[in-house]
């Protein structure tokens, strides 16, 4: 009887530390996406660039990226900084940046496309999801700052438009921003949809998972909550573009934040079923809405 005991108090502890290990390969994994070559170039969209480096704010990370000018004689009143999303780099293949900033451009805009930490070009070997990201984005706007003048506005997708509106609640300077498909609360968002990515039972590895995040690789995912950003990007705009049937982070989550504020905010709600494609599928509208949003606060 007490070998029997033994023996199962050994398979449980077996069990469990192989729990454990399948939790930290995976949770390692997802913190670590291999990153993205860059393949394309503004050039083959007519647009003059330059190179440009800098350093995330109060970070050393170092990160790469491109300063487009607008094509007008006069100086531009705003820069916009385009934000891209998880595993992606400055093109954001699946939307792309560079069809829209070709239209920016051209409506008399300057564009600054860059790679956050751990992607494309920049420098870094771990994503957080937001949570050091900011201060990526916050090293853009000091880059912008330092070399140009005239407004700055921000524009991100999915994770870099949660981590866009972080940024935009801590840095003033920021006119506006727009949010495309961002979750509202990063710890809500993976208790619900960690398995999906994981393709782990949610009962068991979720919670495993988000508990070794922190020990593991620093990220906390209770500190990345756009939902409460906004109370300090307020009363300054936010334009959420949301598709109604996208199956990876619900357009409730934008309409959440949208709510809190709608004297101040707007809401686009798309009909498309895929994540971060209402650019793609509608794209003369998108366009049209982008200036004319930027139009208002230049």
């Amino acid at each position: 009887m007490i070998i029997v005991i033994v023996l199962s108090i050994i398979f449980f502890i077996f069990i469990g530390l192989g729990c454990i290990s399948i939790a930290m390969y995976v949770g390692w994994h997802l913190s670590h996406p291999k990153k993205q070559p860059i393949l394309d170039s503004p050039t083959s969209y007519d647009l003059k660039y330059a190179n440009i480096e800098f350093k995330s704010r109060n970070q050393p990370t170092k990160l790469k990226g491109w300063f487009i000018p607008n094509h007008s004689i006069e100086p531009a009143n705003m820069t916009i900084i385009f934000v891209h999303g998880y595993t992606k780099n400055r093109e954001q293949d699946n939307f792309p940046f560079l069809s829209l900033a070709y239209f920016i451009v051209k409506a008399g805009y300057n564009v600054l496309l860059f790679d956050l930490r751990n992607s494309g070009e920049s420098s870094g070997d771990v994503t957080t999801l937001g949570q050091l990201e900011k201060y990526d984005v916050l090293g853009a706007i000091d880059w912008i700052q330092q070399n140009k003048k005239g407004k700055v506005g921000l524009l991100g997708v999915s994770m870099g438009a949660a981590t866009a509106i972080q940024a935009a609640a801590e840095e003033p300077s920021v006119a506006g921003l727009i949010a495309d498909s961002p979750y509202h609360d990063l710890k809500t968002y993976l208790k619900t949809n960690l398995a999906t990515w994981s393709n782990l039972p949610n009962f068991i590895f979720t919670p495993l998972i988000m508990n070794l995040l922190g020990p593991i690789v620093g990220i906390k995912p209770e500190e990345v909550s756009p939902i409460k950003s906004v109370d300090a990007v307020y009363p300054r705009p936010i334009l959420f573009i949301h598709s109604v049937g996208d199956q990876s982070i619900s357009y409730t989550d934008s309409e959440k934040m949208f709510n809190k504020h709608p004297d101040h905010f707007n809401f686009w709600k798309t009909k498309c079923e895929v994540h971060v494609r209402s650019f793609q599928q509608f794209p003369v509208e998108y366009t049209n809405k982008v200036i004319t949003f930027f139009n208002k606060i230049s």
